[in-house]
């Protein structure tokens, strides 16, 4: 804004009546910190569940790859992630009518 001001006509001052920057960059600190704990807790409760390092670390590994290729190759055809929604929403409603006692 500094050197924007510079070609302002005589008389005429900037003030910066509201900055959402700061509330912005906390707010991304906070979804990042949410991520790492969620990654945490999920790796504990699969390695519990699951009951070895190794057979917990291999469904971390693959869930995120599985979905990163999912996104690749929506994004080759042009699909969109409300896509993704969709059929995962119609995929709860067959598994339901196949097996309605889950």
């Amino acid at each position: 804004m500094e050197e924007l001001s510079k070609g302002f006509p005589q008389g005429i001052e900037y003030k910066i009546q509201r900055d959402e920057t700061e509330f912005v960059r906390e707010s991304i600190k906070e979804v990042i910190s949410a991520i790492g704990l969620a990654i945490v807790l999920v790796g504990i409760v699969t390695y519990m569940f699951l009951g070895s390092g190794r057979a917990a670390l291999i469904p971390f590994c693959a869930i995120p790859v599985s979905l990163i290729g999912v996104f690749i190759f929506m994004n080759i055809l042009g699909y969109s992630f409300a896509c993704f929604g969709v059929s995962y929403y119609f995929c709860i409603i067959i598994k339901q009518m196949y097996n309605p006692n889950l």
